[in-house]
């Protein structure tokens, strides 16, 4: 279903199959986005973008893991509950990967009540719905500019 939705509002991306293409600068600092609701995916794809970032953007945790391992990922931002595999399941692989371990992840919920559990990788987490200027500045305090 969800596929069928994204085909029905196709948009130039500079992501074909999940890969980047050179729509980016290959020096850009990358952030990889794993949200399952389509619209909040596309606006912090977007918004990400306008910062200058390059953006790989996945609707659930089994994607984002995959991308973490085939692609350079300087950060994670994720949401808390996704299908086939939660954020916390994404951190919980990432911790027992060394590899994955030093990405930071800033995670997102609008479970008020979540609080996920302290220490790498997650470097921070922001109730729903976010705002920006507070998302960009988590960001920042990670990624420095190059």
């Amino acid at each position: 279903e969800r596929g069928e939705r994204r085909a029905q509002h196709p948009r130039p991306r500079p992501l074909v199959d999940g890969r980047l293409t050179d729509a980016m600068h290959e020096d850009a600092q990358t952030i990889l986005v794993a949200e399952d609701e389509f619209a909040s995916l596309e606006v912090l794809e977007l918004l990400l973008q306008a910062e200058g970032y390059r953006v790989i953007a996945v609707d659930d945790g089994e994607q984002a893991l995959s991308k973490l391992r085939a692609e350079r990922v300087d950060l994670v931002v994720t949401d808390y509950m996704m299908p086939k595999l939660d954020g916390l399941g994404l951190c919980d692989a990432m911790r027992a990967d060394p590899k994955l371990l030093t990405i930071p992840v800033i995670l997102m919920t609008a479970a008020v009540r979540v609080i996920p559990p302290p220490g790498p990788p997650i470097v921070a987490w922001m109730e729903k719905p976010l705002l920006f200027d507070r998302l960009l500045q988590r960001i920042a305090e990670q990624l420095p500019r190059r």
